[in-house]
């Protein structure tokens, strides 16, 4: 009695060696951007401004980044931010963080942070022990909403106290000529994390970084506030922060994400070590990647 064993045609074993090679490709990349500015200084990975009087405090960190902030009371007096005074500004636009309306359908602005995204801001904060109120943030890509209640012009923030605030959305839609020519390609090896098993292991790994001078950098913003000890206004003080774009890495899904790590309530959980409040990301399809090119 003979067995019959029966070869793979050549084609299926073809499709199954290119099958293991394209099993180490990712299909999404993830550039970094870094966010620096001329008056704030770097603290715990956020940019922060202080005076005698306050500190402001930035997180960008989020896709398309977003222009959210803490304002801190640092004297044994109450003070107050007039937000009908204050701005989001970008390319010369203004946007406005308050608006005279009650209850409206509305189309949502380019630039205003999704209801998903504003939760995953709040999550950031919260792991920071920062207080949370109330936001400007709608729901984004044109959909309609409804303001339920009438939006606080002034706010009060007692002595030693402090507020939050979701702002705008830094880039929306992304932005075009981001790599130039002066891209630099830097090796490490660096422990990444398994999705498939929750194991870690070491791998090499490239990247891609691009630095900017503030002068030519491609991308700019300024955040305007105005605040004072009066509620009537009669002595207004301002802060003014300007940033803008930095540095980039451009890097694949696994650098991006990390290694595994565990978490103090148990469990494991990927780290993403670039997170932080001074920088945020953009996804990029590998066929639009400098690797992909």
């Amino acid at each position: 009695m003979s067995t019959n064993i029966q070869k793979p045609a050549r084609h299926c074993a073809w499709l199954f060696a290119l099958s293991i090679l394209l099993s180490g490709c990712t299909s999404t990349y993830y550039n970094v951007l870094d966010v620096a500015g001329s008056n704030v200084v770097e603290k715990s990975s956020c940019l922060v401004y202080e005076n005698d009087t306050l500190s402001v405090t930035y997180n960008f960190w989020q896709e398309g980044g977003v222009a959210a902030f803490e304002i801190r009371n640092k004297t044994e007096k109450p003070f107050y931010v007039d937000w009908k005074k204050c701005s989001f500004v970008v390319g010369g636009k203004k946007f406005d963080y308050w608006r005279d309306e009650q209850v409206a359908a509305t189309t949502s602005e380019e630039y205003e942070v999704s209801t998903s995204a504003m939760q995953t801001i709040i999550n950031y904060w919260s792991r920071r022990k920062s207080t949370t109120t109330g936001s400007s943030a709608s729901l984004s890509g044109g959909s309609s909403i409804t303001t339920v209640r009438k939006q606080e012009r002034v706010t009060f923030i007692p002595p030693r106290a402090s507020i939050y605030r979701i702002g705008y959305l830094l880039l929306p839609n992304g932005l075009a000529g981001l790599i130039s020519s002066r891209v630099t390609k830097k090796d490490t090896i660096i422990l990444v994390g398994n999705k498939n098993n929750g194991t870690n292991k070491k791998a090499s790994k490239s990247y891609y970084q691009v630095d900017y001078p503030k002068e030519s950098s491609p991308f700019a913003f300024r955040n305007f506030i105005t605040y004072s000890f009066d509620e009537g206004f009669k002595s207004e003080y301002y802060v003014d922060n300007s940033f803008y774009l930095s540095k980039l890495l451009q890097m694949d899904e696994q650098l991006f994400e990390g290694p595994f790590v565990e978490m103090s309530g148990g469990g494991l959980a990927l780290q993403y070590p670039f997170e932080g409040g001074k920088s945020f990301f953009l996804k990029v399809a590998r066929e639009a990647s400098i690797e992909g090119r």
